[in-house]
């Protein structure tokens, strides 16, 4: 059995599920766990907490989940004139997915820059389902003005938010462990990890390409992110000379989702 730490980042005040709970501390046990840490939102799932990140020796892919690359990217967005009635009447379907044949004429294949990555087109530049969406937000109050201004930003500013995951392709690299291995450890990790990694820059790149059909739609130019942050992720962290490699699961899931929806 392992011997690893149980935080939980909460108040005295704090509800946290009793199960929740339990499903840190068995996670802590698993061979080559070293630090489960629970976040504020932190939850039961289905076999371990989501809204979590653990430290371990050891690759359990069932930890990181079926939705490798889910996460948000912000960019910013230029417009003239903002009529929110007449901005949402403009926005592209992002149920439909793009083609690369049928629909090779849309720009917003501008910003795909090579390959796409495990040359998965299931999906592509479609928003998904669960809690997934695309926003446009318009900045009211801002808190930090100089961390603002490094960015770019002010009240009054637009922003594009985008919420996506994988679209698949997280949930068929999680099915294809189970299936042999179960809840067990990646017998290759560094297979999984190039899985996954596909998976992450799939993410990001779907995002990118859905804030692009929104943006040509609405009569602008795309532009970069200002932020593109993923959970679930695994970090590995090159271990010094005579100590033991980390895997970092993050999150386990992504933002206050249920498990295992694409």
């Amino acid at each position: 059995m392992g011997s690893a730490t149980v935080t939980v980042f909460a108040s005295p005040t704090s509800w946290i599920e009793s199960d929740a709970l339990a499903q840190c501390h068995q996670v802590a046990a698993l061979d080559g766990m070293i630090h489960v840490a629970g976040m504020p939102d932190l939850r039961p799932g289905k076999g371990a907490p989501i809204g979590a990140a653990m430290a371990s020796a050891v690759l359990y892919p069932f930890l990181v989940g079926s939705d490798i690359g889910c996460g948000i990217a912000v960019l910013p967005l230029k417009l003239k004139r903002a009529v929110p009635e007449k901005l949402a009447a403009r926005f592209p379907d992002l149920d439909r997915a793009l083609d690369p044949e049928q629909d090779a004429d849309d720009p917003a294949w501008a910003v795909v820059k090579g390959d796409i990555p495990a040359g998965h087109l299931e999906g592509l530049g479609t928003v998904g389902r669960g809690n997934h969406f695309v926003e446009l937000a318009r900045i009211g109050t801002v808190f930090e003005p100089g961390h603002a201004s490094r960015l770019g930003l002010a009240a009054g500013d637009l922003v594009l938010i985008v919420h996506s995951g994988s679209r698949g392709l997280g949930e068929r690299i999680l099915r294809a462990h189970t299936e042999v291995h179960g809840a067990g450890p990646a017998p290759d990790p560094g297979a999984y990890l190039a899985l996954h990694d596909d998976a992450v820059r799939w993410g990001s790149l779907n995002r990118r390409l859905m804030a692009a059909r929104v943006a040509h739609a609405l009569g602008t130019e795309p532009t970069e992110p200002l932020v593109d942050t993923t959970v679930p992720l695994v970090t590995y962290k090159t271990p010094d000379l005579g100590s033991t490699p980390q895997m970092d699961h993050r999150d386990h899931r992504d933002h206050r989702r249920k498990r295992g929806r694409p």
